[in-house]
């Protein structure tokens, strides 16, 4: 998998960074390496929001270092101290978009590349239902959400 950047810079105040599963943090221009989750095998995030200084979701996807190639999704919430990883199911997820810290969607393909989506509610993620590709096979690679009424 190849490694994307992702920045984010409200009021050019604030910056985090990803590359792969590493994440840092600038304030001003100082930047620190935040600690992450550790996972098995290869990690990478591919998508990353953030609403403020403590409220943040990242998505990727890990596969084990052994066994078959299956990969797992991976994601994490910053709550302004640490990472911590949320779940997991069978696939890889690219983008997330959220219009609250408990209103996120995420979305990518499963290991038999269809394509899927994800619902956080602050707690938990669940599968959304999506509609079928004409070939039912394909790949959500972005996504962006607003506030809802």
């Amino acid at each position: 998998m190849s490694s994307k950047r992702l920045v984010w810079v409200p009021l050019i105040l604030l910056c985090l960074i990803y590359s792969g599963s590493v994440a840092a943090q600038a304030v001003g221009d100082v930047w620190t390496v935040q600690t992450t989750p550790d996972s098995i095998g290869a990690a990478d995030l591919y998508g990353v929001w953030c609403g403020s200084d403590t409220a943040c979701v990242a998505v990727g996807s890990t596969q084990p270092g052994f066994g078959p190639a299956i990969s797992k999704t991976l994601t994490e919430v910053w709550d302004g101290t640490a990472w911590k990883q949320t779940g997991s199911i069978r696939g890889g997820l690219d983008g997330v978009s959220c219009w609250a810290s408990n209103g996120c969607v995420a979305v990518g393909s499963t290991n038999s590349s269809k394509p899927f989506a994800q619902r956080w509610n602050g707690s938990t993620w669940s599968s959304l239902k999506v509609a079928a590709t004409r070939t039912g096979r394909g790949e959500f690679a972005a996504v962006s959400c607003w506030a809802k009424n």
